[in-house]
């Protein structure tokens, strides 16, 4: 074989994304990596819309 594409996945928690998804986008935008910043900001943006969601109404 004279090519081999490695990929990696990564998984986290919603909290640490929330902690450290602004740095990575910072970081992706800087290195011209367009969409990965705006990977990121997608996945902040649904974290941030399911914060503010109100609890469900429990069933009677």
């Amino acid at each position: 074989m004279d090519f081999l594409k490695r990929t990696t996945l990564a998984r986290m928690t919603p909290e640490a994304l929330a902690a450290i998804g602004p740095a990575a986008e910072t970081l992706a935008r800087a290195e011209s990596l367009e969409a990965h910043g705006l990977s990121v900001r997608a996945r902040l943006d649904h974290l941030n819309r399911r914060a503010s969601d109100p609890p469900p109404i429990p069933p009677e």
